[in-house]
């Protein structure tokens, strides 16, 4: 997991076994999105919920948490952008509430 953008490990150690699979982003294209996977299911139309780690200008980061649907989009039903610290802060209190 080297190609992991840098706030992702944060994420991993506050949020624990919250996530079932890690994706790192395309090592090529900086702009993809690791992905935390929250849930899998193999469903006939979705594939789970994922938060998405994308890097922004600036040291800043954005998470969004999608719902990975097979068709139609993955619908964003929640996400945060700052500094690391915002980030990290931001995404375990949202997880947390969610449980």
């Amino acid at each position: 997991m080297t190609d992991l953008h840098s706030v992702t490990p944060l994420l991993l150690a506050n949020l624990g076994a919250s996530v079932q699979k890690v994706e790192a982003h395309e090592p090529n294209d900086p702009e993809s999105s690791d992905l935390l996977w929250l849930s899998m299911v193999d469903e006939d139309l979705t594939e789970g919920d994922v938060l998405c780690v994308s890097a922004l200008s600036g040291g800043r980061w954005m998470v969004h948490h999608d719902l990975a649907h097979k068709y139609g989009g993955w619908p964003t039903v929640w996400d945060v952008a700052g500094s690391e610290t915002d980030v990290v802060g931001a995404v375990s209190t949202y997880i947390n509430n969610r449980r």
